[in-house]
């Protein structure tokens, strides 16, 4: 009586899967990406409209590294409420 150890799931549905997971993993990247490109431009135009000063007016660097030490443009990144990272507030 022979036994055949045959896999429980065969090679080509694994490889499958995970090239799947691969490209799905990069369209999400493109999208996050873009999403990135927009928060940063729409940061970019209300800086160049915030009070009349744009931050040509400082040398060319934006006000953060012109001297204006203050982080009261910075808005931390929003995580859903249902993820749990191991930190509690």
């Amino acid at each position: 009586m022979s036994h055949r150890n045959s896999p429980l799931i065969s090679p080509p549905i694994v490889g499958g899967f995970i090239t799947v997971l691969c490209i799905g993993n990069y369209f999400r990247a493109k999208r996050a990406q873009e999403r990135q490109r927009q928060r940063r431009l729409a940061k970019l135009a209300q800086q160049n409209s915030n009070n009349g000063r744009s931050s040509a007016s400082q040398g060319g660097y934006p006000s953060s590294v012109a001297g204006d030490t203050t982080i009261s443009g910075y808005e931390a990144p929003h995580a859903p409420s249902n993820v749990r990272n191991g930190f509690s507030a």
